[in-house]
C-alpha cells in the first residue's frame, strides 16, 4: 500500500480531496492493522510518503508559516496528521524535523477547531512515552505558547472544550509534567488555576477528575512554584472537596494524596496549616481505614510532611504494599469521555 502510495505521489500534484481520502484510509488501516502493521509501514517508509503528502499540499517554506487555510489544505492537513497518529503509537520518536514543523503549522490559533484537536491528539500520542519529545517540544519548538493561546481563547464552542482542552490539552499536560525540566517551564503560564477551573466545571466526571489529580500531582511534584499556585487559587480546598466526594474512585484519592503530600512538603508551614483547618487529616485518615493497600505509599507520605504521623502508625504496613517500590499514577488512563485506553486507542 505505502509502495502504491508513494508511486502516485511522484506524478504531478494529485487532487487534494484524494491525497485526503488516501490518508484517511490509510490511517485507519494502521490503526486497526495493529502493532505488526505499523511496524511494516515504517519500514516500506510510510512516514515520508506521509509528510510528503503534506508537503505538496500546506507546506510554504522552510519557516513553517502558514499560506494556506483552503479547506482542501486544511483537509489534507488533518488526515495527515491522523495517519501519523496511528503511525506514531508504539513509535513516537520518529517524528523528523519536517514532521516538528507540520506540528507547528497545525498549532497556529487561525486553524479550525478540527485542525487543532487532531494536532494535540499527536503531540499528545508523542509525549506519553518519551522524555526527548516532551523536553523538545517545551524547550526547543517552543509549543507552550501556542498551547496556552489555545487554553485560553475566548469563548471556545462546547465542542472545542470537550474534544480540544478536556480529552486532549489536560492529559498531555499531564505527561509533559512527567518531566521536571518541562514542569520548570510551565512555571510562568499559571495553569494550575486552569487545571483547578476544569476540574470543578466537570466534577460530575469521575474520569476528568481522575486525570486532573494526577495532572496536579506532577506539576507539584518538587516545584514550589506549582504549589504556590495550588494554594493561591484555594486549590487545597477544591482537592479536598473532590477526594471526600469520591471516595470510591481509588485513582482519585492517589492522585488527590500525592497532590497532597507535595503541597505539605513544598508549602511551608502555612499550605499544612491550610490542609489540617480544613480537615486534611480526617480525610486522609478515612482513606487510611479504607483503602489498606494505599497506606505505605500515598497515606503515610502526607501524614509525615503534615508532621501528624503517629508513632504506631510509622512502621504499619500492609503485606501487598511491601513489594512496591514507589506510587506511581495511570499514565495511559484517559479521561472517560476520550473512550478507550490510550494504548488500545492508538
Amino acid at each position: 500500500m505505502v509502495r502504491i502510495f508513494q508511486g502516485w505521489l511522484e506524478s504531478d500534484i494529485p487532487p487534494a480531496t484524494s491525497v485526503r481520502d488516501s490518508l484517511y484510509l490509510f490511517a485507519d488501516w494502521v490503526k486497526f492493522g495493529g502493532p505488526p502493521v505499523r511496524q511494516q509501514m515504517l519500514e516500506q517508509g510510510a512516514y515520508e510518503a506521509v509528510t510528503k503528502a503534506w508537503s505538496l499540499i500546506c507546506y510554504s517554506g522552510i519557516d513553517g508559516t502558514v499560506t494556506l487555510f483552503s479547506p482542501d489544505a486544511n483537509g489534507v492537513r488533518e488526515a495527515s496528521l491522523a495517519a501519523l497518529y496511528s503511525l506514531t503509537a508504539g513509535f513516537p520518536e520518529i517524528i523528523d524535523q519536517v514532521g516538528w514543523i507540520m506540528i507547528q503549522q497545525s498549532v497556529d490559533t487561525r486553524m479550525p477547531d478540527t485542525t487543532l484537536t487532531f494536532a494535540m491528539k499527536l503531540i499528545r500520542n508523542i509525549c506519553i512515552k518519551s522524555e526527548s519529545n516532551r523536553e523538545y517540544i517545551s524547550w526547543e519548538l517552543e509549543l507552550m505558547e501556542p498551547l496556552v493561546l489555545l487554553i485560553r481563547r475566548d469563548k471556545p464552542s462546547p465542542e472545542f472544550v470537550r474534544e480540544m482542552l478536556i480529552k486532549n490539552t489536560m492529559s498531555l499536560l499531564r505527561y509533559l509534567n512527567v518531566s521536571q525540566t518541562v514542569r520548570l517551564k510551565c512555571n510562568a503560564f499559571g495553569l494550575v488555576k486552569w487545571v483547578l477551573q476544569i476540574m470543578m466545571q466537570y466534577k460530575a466526571s469521575e474520569g476528568i477528575l481522575e486525570v486532573g489529580c494526577s495532572c496536579l500531582a506532577f506539576m507539584t511534584l518538587r516545584n514550589a512554584c506549582h504549589t504556590a499556585q495550588l494554594i493561591m487559587a484555594d486549590g487545597v480546598s477544591v482537592l479536598l472537596e473532590i477526594m471526600d466526594s469520591n471516595m470510591e474512585t481509588i485513582q482519585i484519592m492517589k492522585g488527590g494524596c500525592l497532590t497532597l503530600r507535595n503541597v505539605a512538603a513544598n508549602g511551608g508551614n502555612t499550605a499544612r496549616s491550610s490542609i489540617l483547618d480544613k480537615g486534611g487529616e480526617e480525610l486522609v485518615r478515612t482513606i487510611w481505614e479504607k483503602f489498606p493497600d494505599l497506606r505505605e505509599n500515598y497515606v503515610k507520605p502526607v501524614l509525615r510532611d503534615l508532621g501528624v504521623l503517629k508513632e504506631d502508625e510509622i512502621f504499619s504496613q500492609n503485606v501487598k504494599t511491601q513489594q512496591q517500590q514507589q506510587p506511581t499514577l495511570p499514565l495511559e488512563t484517559e479521561v472517560d469521555a476520550a473512550g478507550q485506553h490510550t494504548e488500545k486507542e492508538n
